[in-house]
């Protein structure tokens, strides 16, 4: 059983799957901390700590909801839950440096498949985290799904 764990979330169907493959995962006694973390993409042409309200509205409501589906899990109780929204240029490296300022030893991941010019592909977060995590990486990819989530 994990005591730390990290799951990004985006909003959508798939965080819900990412956040039960964390609970199956979880100390069942109360001692696993879930820290959710939301990531606002900042394009370079601003400055990092560039001031995006809708962006920042949207990613505090992701969060909110991640956070009230993962307490409303049964057989489960969090340690503590955590929300973190994050501002970053890219998502993956963002992910990793949070896994480990916060000391995960758990990293869950939801993807679905996507088409890029004809082939699947399951985007650049994925590779990135799964090549420069510190830590256990879970992919889940559920096959009830298509890729347009």
């Amino acid at each position: 059983m994990y005591r730390r764990i990290l799951v990004p979330v985006h909003g959508g169907a798939l965080d819900h799957y990412a956040i039960d493959l964390a609970a199956s995962i979880a100390d069942h006694k109360g001692g696993t901390d879930l820290t959710l973390v939301y990531v606002v993409e900042v394009p370079q042409r601003l400055s990092l700590d560039s001031d995006l309200p809708c962006e920042i509205e949207d990613g505090e409501s992701v969060l909110q909801e991640a956070r009230r589906f993962a307490e409303s899990i049964k057989g489960v109780k969090w340690r503590k839950i955590a929300t973190e929204l994050l501002q970053a240029r890219v998502a993956s490296s963002a992910i990793v440096d949070e896994s480990i300022e916060r000391g995960a030893e758990a990293i869950v991941l939801a993807s679905a498949n996507r088409r890029r010019r004809g082939s699947l592909t399951q985007g650049e977060t994925v590779p990135f985290v799964l090549d420069h995590a510190p830590c256990t990486v879970m992919l889940v990819r559920p096959t009830t799904l298509d890729g347009n989530l």
